[in-house]
């Protein structure tokens, strides 16, 4: 066997990076905050030659004085974001019919900035319905983001609580996120996302 057909044959032993290895809220931290102004910061932008240590400054300057753990959390994340391109993977279901409940909602929001970061799943091409619901005044910002960083903002704003539904497209098939960030004390109750014609 040829050494190219031996480390193929591997891939397939070897499991990959479980996507539990750092908790689930604090990569939707790192999503709400820190992949704003890192994504699509793909290698050469900064040195991890020095380790993690070298990042300490940079996540506590926005972080906050957070936990040791959640530091080298953080770090990692980055590193991540940088070196892979993309978004750490998430160990979370999309729900059938992408109708997202307020349980599931509570798991991807980042109380602090009061922001939310949900996977929506591979979505083919085609034009899309989000109708996201709110427990007070909604205002806020809502983006689609794909897993190459393209982004759409949609600002949203309804004087009631309720529902308020915007559209966008999808250009090619890839996976999805949708982050959305509100004022306090407005929480995100439900979320649908809906193929339209």
């Amino acid at each position: 066997m040829t050494l190219p057909l031996l480390l193929l044959g591997l891939l397939w032993v070897i499991p990959p990076a479980q996507a539990a290895d750092i908790p689930l809220g604090t990569v939707v931290r790192f999503n709400t905050l820190c992949a704003t102004c890192h994504e699509g910061e793909c290698s050469g932008r900064l040195s991890f030659d020095l380790g993690i240590q070298a990042s300490e400054n940079h996540i506590r300057r926005h972080a906050g004085d957070v936990d040791r753990n959640v530091w080298r959390d953080l770090a990692s994340l980055l590193a991540h974001t940088k070196q892979a391109c993309a978004y750490y993977p998430m160990a979370v279901d999309i729900p059938e019919g992408r109708h997202w409940n307020p349980e599931r909602l509570a798991a991807l929001h980042n109380a602090k900035e009061n922001a939310w970061f949900i996977p929506l799943g591979l979505l083919p091409a085609g034009r899309y319905r989000a109708t996201l619901g709110m427990s007070g005044q909604m205002e806020g910002i809502a983006q689609i983001v794909s897993a190459s960083f393209d982004i759409a903002d949609f600002p949203l704003q309804c004087a009631d609580k309720g529902q308020i539904a915007f559209f966008f497209v999808v250009n090619r098939s890839s996976v999805h996120y949708l982050r959305f960030k509100s004022g306090k004390g407005q929480t995100l109750t439900s979320l649908n996302i809906q193929a339209v014609d």
